[in-house]
């Protein structure tokens, strides 16, 4: 809420503020053309300085725009606010698509991950207290002739080292 003040004292502030916003208009559109004592000519929005001779000029604002010139002028501006509008829009798929193929490629590497943790599970939760050796299901492959064949002891321990390896470099960041 604003204090009350008198008529007469309202009215002179407003009468003050006005004549001073008026004043700096002016002084803020004017332009002085100096001439220092060699004989060289610079324009300044500020006054010479000392020993220069200094003349104010005026600047006009421009003329408003006609009819024609403002409809050039609104076109213009819808134009550049489309152009503004599309690239904003652009810019924003290009964003969603990095970020959708991002998040398929962390899911790919997830799922190899999930992968890799369970074949290792797999293999350090088998044990062997066979003297002959034994046979490790979850390393399996076919050979040549098309016989399904199992891992050893030995290609155990090189898989599961390439498993701890793998999963140290690639899974730790989810």
């Amino acid at each position: 809420m604003l204090p009350t003040i008198p008529n007469d004292v309202s009215l002179q502030f407003v009468c003050i503020t006005l004549l001073t916003t008026m004043i700096s208009t002016a002084l803020a559109a004017s332009a002085y053309k100096c001439v220092d004592a060699d004989g060289a000519i610079y324009f300044s929005d500020k006054q010479c300085g000392g020993g220069q001779t200094q003349t104010r000029i005026g600047i006009k604002p421009p003329p408003p725009a006609s009819g024609e010139e403002r409809a050039n002028i609104e076109a213009r501006q819808a134009r550049q606010q489309r152009i503004h509008d599309v690239a904003a829009q652009d810019r924003e798929d290009r964003r969603k698509q990095r970020a959708e193929v991002l998040a398929q490629k962390k899911a790919a590497q997830q799922k190899l991950c999930d992968a890799e943790k369970s074949l290792l599970k797999k293999l350090t939760t088998q044990t062997c207290s066979r003297e002959d050796g034994c046979t490790f299901y979850a390393l399996k492959k076919k050979d040549e002739d098309g016989n399904m064949v199992y891992a050893s002891e030995q290609a155990k321990k090189v898989e599961v080292n390439r498993l701890k390896k793998s999963i140290a470099e690639k899974c730790q960041k989810f």
